[in-house]
Order: C-alpha cells, then structure tokens, then sequence
C-alpha cells in the first residue's frame, strides 16, 4: 500500500513477480484464519469480547492508514501544512497503537477472565502511549537505521509521509530550511532525499530523538508502576514490552 520494497529482511510479498496485486486477496486468507483460530474458544466466558476486541481493533487501524495515506497520498506533491504534531500523533495511535501494543495485552486479559471494562480502558489508553513509542521509534529507523539491520529500506521521505522527523523538523527548522524541504520531500529522487536528511543533520534530529526516547522510557515506567500499584498487576506485564523497545536498532 506504501509501495515499499522490503519488510522484516524480505522482498515485500506484492513485489514478488508471481503474486502482484493478488497479495490484496492473500490479506484476506490471513485475516480470516484469526477468526478460525478464535472459533476455537467459543467455550470460553469472554469469546464475544475476543471477536469484538478483534473487529474493532481492525477498524481502528484501518481509520489510522486511512489517514496516513490520505495526508501523504501515492503520486501527489506533498503538502507539509498538513504536517503538525497533533495530526502526526492520531495517524500513530491508530495505524500503530491498538494493534500493535493494546491488542495483546487486552486479549491476553480476557483469556484469563480479567474483563472489567474500567480496566480494559486504562490499558488501552497505556498501551496507545506505547504504540506511539513505537512508531516514532520506526520513523527515526526508517531515516537513520542500516536497512541490513532493521530489515527494510526507508522510503518516509520520498514517500512524503508525515513521519516524527519530518514534524520535527518543520518545527525547528528557518525559514530558508523548511524551503529545502518543501521543495524536496516527498520526491523519489536520491538528491531530494540527500538534501533532506542534510536539513535533518542540521537540526540534529538523531540527538532530538534519543534525548526524546528517554524521556518518553521514563514517562511509561512511571506509568507503568502507577496502574500497577492500583490493580495489583505484576509490573513485568508491561515493562517486558518497553523494555523490548528501549534502544531498539531495527
């Protein structure tokens, strides 16, 4: 949909000479063996709240690419007023959030019969905050990371997506800089790439975001450490996940 090339280390399945655009119906074989898979707990207490936690999951994330590909659209100049922080912040909570982070916790919930709806809502808030992490994680990746290391190639900028550095950026930078980048984000030429990574040396976006990493690592532990003084939880639930992703490189 992004018209990437690789992912996870791999050629993108579309771009497989054999398979092309019949990866769309491929999607759907996938999303339908989850709801096989949860057929096989229709015994269980919660299974209604499994299916709905599912659906709605995928409504969300379908709003949140929805809304990426519509400030960024395939083919088309960019347009970087559209790019602020707000707007930046609800394409990762939805595109990235939900599935990525509330979903597991959420249905692992539910599989062990903790199902109080007052609860499910302060992970799910908890968990977007850490989606959110995660995204801006793979933007500054996606500039600054070895494709041999993360596993795909970059394209945010040629793509012209509202991604962290690029909002960053916009925010920082002169005058004189954000002309260089509206001329030349969005473009799929290696020299408007180059000049835009070049604006993103200048203003230090690689130091933004570490400085910004910790701080966010910090937030989340004292989050953390809130919600399980109130529930009784074992903190392990959720610093395994942050942990996993603190310093991460691919």
């Amino acid at each position: 949909m992004d018209h990437s090339i690789t992912r996870r280390g791999s050629l993108c399945w579309y771009k497989k000479e054999e398979v092309g655009l019949i990866a769309i119906n491929d999607c759907f074989f996938l999303e339908q063996g989850i709801y096989q898979l949860i057929r096989k707990f229709r015994s269980h207490k919660n299974y209604v709240d499994i299916v709905d936690l599912f659906l709605e999951t995928t409504q969300k994330t379908v709003y949140g690419q929805s809304l990426d590909l519509l400030v960024s659209p395939t083919g088309q100049k960019v347009d970087l007023n559209k790019f602020d922080i707000d707007r930046y912040l609800t394409i990762a909570k939805y595109k990235t959030a939900y599935y990525s982070c509330s979903l597991p916790i959420r249905l692992a919930f539910y599989l062990c019969e903790i199902d109080k709806e007052d609860l499910h809502l302060k992970i799910e808030d908890l968990m977007s905050k850490v989606g959110i992490f995660l995204q801006i994680q793979d933007d500054y990746l996606d500039a600054f990371g070895d494709p041999k290391v993360i596993g795909k190639i970059g394209t945010d900028i040629q793509d012209g997506k509202c991604c962290w550095p690029i909002v960053m950026s916009l925010k920082l930078a002169t005058n004189d800089q954000k002309e260089i980048l509206y001329e030349n984000y969005g473009i799929d030429n290696e020299d408007c790439v180059q000049k835009v990574k070049e604006i993103y040396k200048e203003l230090n976006i690689e130091k933004l975001f570490k400085d910004h990493e910790d701080q966010l690592y910090k937030e989340l532990m004292v989050l953390f450490n809130r919600i399980c003084e109130q529930t009784n939880l074992p903190e392990s639930i959720f610093k395994f996940q942050v942990d996993n992703l603190y310093k991460r490189n691919h």
